[in-house]
């Protein structure tokens, strides 16, 4: 039970999780049973029988989020070797113009990052200050750019969260 769980909490946020998932750990019928035990004591969370993920803290709407329906289907799809038909933009990018730094769903889980990761922002800095000079007009210093930039990533979160729960 200890090696599914730690393999749960070290996978990405909203990941899915079926029986099969943990084969190469336990047999068939032994990991069913550890799957309850989590479930029952409120470790994981089960979206349908045989599927399960770990809750998530979002920040932005200070509440628990869960799977979009999108990667369940996916999920689903995995398991039965089904092919989804795309819908939407994000679908179509995904086919068309396919890019992995995209992350497409995460975008639509109100996880857009617009910020650097902090190992980066000590470059970003430098490039920003030995280009002063051909930013035309007054620029701003570097640290109120990236607040603003920090606020301009929540408030896009914000608002495709509130988007796809109108239209849920």
């Amino acid at each position: 039970m200890m090696k599914m769980e730690e393999r749960m909490k070290n996978s990405p946020k909203g990941t899915i999780f079926t029986n099969s998932d943990f084969y190469d750990i336990s047999n068939p019928d032994a990991v069913k049973m550890p799957l309850h035990r989590l479930y029952s004591s409120n470790k994981i969370y089960r979206l349908i029988s045989g599927y399960y993920t770990i809750p998530y803290y979002s920040n932005v709407l200070h509440e628990y989020g869960y799977p979009s329906a999108n990667a369940m289907a996916e999920k689903l799809a995995e398991k039965y070797a089904w092919n989804i038909c795309p819908s939407g933009v994000v679908s179509f990018k995904k086919k068309f113009y396919p890019c992995n730094w995209a992350q497409y769903d995460l975008v639509l889980q109100g996880g857009c990052k617009l910020v650097p990761k902090e190992n980066a922002i000590a470059y970003f800095e430098k490039d920003y200050k030995s280009m002063s000079n051909m930013i035309y007009g007054e620029s701003i210093p570097f640290e109120t750019m990236m607040k603003r930039i920090q606020q301009y990533e929540g408030q896009l979160n914000k608002t495709v969260l509130g988007q796809i729960r109108m239209q849920g």
